[in-house]
């Protein structure tokens, strides 16, 4: 949360700056942010042994982390955690026998953890055909047999898992529609499939969860997640349209998985370039210090643009109308967006470089606004570039951010 020295010249230029509008593509006059945040308020940390591409789960007073190493077509993964936001690392452990297999938006495994703190991992292992694979921790530090959940026809190379209060896993990955494909003359498409275990030692059979009629896009990741505060189970992801034309869409549970709602987050049909997307799902941090109520954050990219946007605990509305892009008026290519809240503030951090200039590395940019408002209070950029990674966000426990890369 933002300390008091801080807040005068917030107050200061609260009204002059939060009426201003968002204009597309992240476009708008040049504006300076509403306070100085401390320069330790954004912090960066790297990855251990080279790792690249994390995904991060708060656990406790602990950061659990999953990392890649590897080449563009296939590596390991592995868990590791740290007790001091990312200064250091617990010795890491390596999940895969099979190389794990990667698509353009990174590598495909995913994490989350439960109510007991220990982790669950999804991925896609290679061999003759691409598997399924899935793996918890039995203890601290000590991890089941990997599951093997089968060779779905067309299985997406980005699946998900959610993990809720009770301890009930939900399984979600990107394959064909078999009752589609058995249809003469009918094109089999792709369809988001589900599958739950109640500790995760058995699962039961795949179920399809959307549309058949939005299908999924092939350039998609997804994400998802089950929110914390009254158990929504999320999935987040871009599907092939209905009209031809990509959306990025949001599938809803308030009945533990039974049915699914779906929501439209953005339409891409006004675009004129090929979409790709990482979608991110995070919940920010509420304590009683803070202002925040639990919201779920969405982030993501389409067109090399980066969005986000917090989602009502109760109500599943989008807070704010169209979704916010950073507010910068330099042309910059922006992507692999990764969002979190902690109550009072808002971080997006994402990859950048110059619009037509791919010589230049990508760099990993950010900003942050404070919840009333959504008033800029700065941004920046990590002083090393990115290489082959990509940003993940946590929120510190006393005040401000640490990107992981």
């Amino acid at each position: 949360m933002i300390q008091s020295q801080l807040l005068p010249g917030f107050l200061a230029v609260l009204a002059a700056v939060s009426g201003q509008p968002f204009q597309g593509g992240g476009q708008r006059q040049k504006y300076e942010p509403a306070v100085k945040l401390p320069d330790d308020f954004v912090r960066y940390a790297r990855l251990p042994d080279g790792g690249i591409q994390p995904r991060v789960e708060v656990v406790g007073e602990a950061v659990v982390i999953l990392y890649f190493k590897g080449d563009a077509a296939q590596g390991d993964l592995f868990l590791t955690r740290s007790k001091d936001e990312a200064r250091t690392f617990e010795a890491s452990v390596r999940l895969n026998a099979v190389p794990v297999l990667t698509q353009l938006v990174g590598h495909s495994g995913a994490l989350d953890a439960g109510p007991d703190g220990r982790a669950h991992v999804i991925w896609v292992s290679g061999g003759e055909k691409p598997s399924l694979q899935y793996v918890r921790e039995s203890s601290a530090g000590a991890f089941s047999p990997v599951q093997d959940l089968g060779c779905p026809v067309r299985l997406g190379l980005s699946p998900a898992v959610a993990v809720d209060g009770k301890g009930k896993v939900h399984v979600f990955y990107v394959a064909e529609d078999a009752e589609a494909a058995e249809v003469e003359g009918e094109t089999p498409g792709l369809r988001v499939w589900m599958r739950t275990s109640v500790d995760g030692a058995t699962f039961g059979p795949p179920v399809a969860i959307d549309a058949a009629a939005d299908g999924v896009s092939d350039s998609s990741a997804v994400s998802a997640h089950t929110d914390r505060v009254n158990g929504t189970i999320y999935f987040f992801y871009l599907t092939a349209g209905r009209r031809g034309a990509p959306e990025v869409r949001l599938l809803s549970s308030t009945d533990g998985g039974a049915t699914f709602v779906s929501k439209l987050i953005e339409m891409a049909s006004r675009h004129n370039t090929p979409p790709q997307a990482r979608p991110c799902l995070s919940q920010e941090i509420v304590t009683e210090r803070t202002l925040g109520k639990g919201l779920t954050i969405v982030s993501w990219d389409t067109y090399a643009q980066v969005f986000w946007g917090g989602l009502d605990p109760r109500t599943r509305k989008l807070q704010g109308s169209p979704p916010t892009s950073p507010r910068f008026s330099d042309s910059a290519r922006r992507l692999r967006a990764s969002g979190i809240a902690s109550g009072s503030e808002f971080l997006l951090a994402w990859l950048e470089h110059p619009v037509g200039d791919r010589s230049q590395p990508m760099r990993v940019g950010w900003q942050v606004w404070y919840a009333a408002g959504l008033v800029p209070l700065g941004w920046g950029q990590a002083p090393e570039p990115a290489g082959d990674s990509m940003p993940a966000v946590f929120a510190n426990r006393e005040r401000g951010f640490t990107i992981v890369y």
